[in-house]
């Protein structure tokens, strides 16, 4: 079994854009992995949000000139079986 930390990253905090109404707070976020092959299987699984830190990315402003802060997915995961021939 392959176990590997996809990324690791620190953002600091932000602003949302350049009028600097709306500050993003800091966050660190964990993605890890792992995948398993045996003959011609291979099994593989990915966590991302590992820490389920709470973030949110600046998405411009919206028709009437208000930020916009869009909040990111919590912890997911995704799984993957392969057989080749």
């Amino acid at each position: 079994m392959l176990l590997h930390v996809r990324d690791v990253s620190h953002v600091d905090s932000v602003f949302a854009n350049y009028t600097q109404k709306v500050k993003l707070p800091a966050y660190w976020l964990l993605n890890l992995g792992a995948s398993y092959k045996t003959g011609p299987w291979l099994f593989r699984i990915g966590v991302k949000n590992v820490n389920n830190a709470r973030y949110f990315r600046a998405g411009g402003q919206d028709l009437f000139g208000a930020d916009i802060a869009l909040p990111q997915l919590p912890r997911s995961w995704q799984a993957t079986l392969k057989y080749s021939f």
